[in-house]
């Protein structure tokens, strides 16, 4: 885990921050202490069934991979796949209409670690400054830096 993972969720702990929306599929923003996390894509920690939609843990989905490969839903006999969007499939509805909700009512949208590259994610700062919010971009390809409406 970075730094950065752990000052967001202080952060929230502390008041300023409502939520976090990520492009990560690896759930660490969860693991140091974040609630409110909306995850575009996903997380590889939770496996869904394709057939019933029903979410199982990656422990459950070990102990089906003793008796059969690939490994079928426990309650359906569907096929299992990561909880992440692959390349191709269209992100949550739910989860990113959230995400747009979220950011249409902030103050100050943070960008941290993004290339802004990837849609339909990378729309949302953009939505964000028109909506006359400030706007505050790092990232590891390049700085933005803090735009006053």
């Amino acid at each position: 885990m970075h730094n950065a993972h752990a000052g967001l969720a202080r952060s929230e702990r502390e008041g300023p921050l409502q939520t976090v929306i990520t492009q990560n599929i690896d759930g660490l923003q969860q693991a140091t202490g974040s609630r409110n996390v909306f995850e575009l894509h996903g997380n590889t920690r939770r496996i869904v069934c394709l057939k019933c939609g029903q979410h199982h843990t990656m422990e459950a989905v070990y102990q089906c991979l003793e008796t059969r490969l690939p490994p079928a839903c426990p309650d359906c006999g569907g096929t299992l796949k990561p909880d992440v969007v692959f390349f191709g499939e269209s992100l949550p509805a739910d989860v990113l209409m959230r995400a747009i909700s979220e950011s249409e009512t902030c103050d100050l949208f943070l960008v941290v670690g993004s290339s802004l590259v990837v849609q339909p994610a990378a729309a949302l700062p953009v939505a964000v400054r028109r909506k006359g919010a400030r706007l505050l971009v790092f990232s590891s390809v390049f700085c933005i830096g803090l735009f006053h409406t």
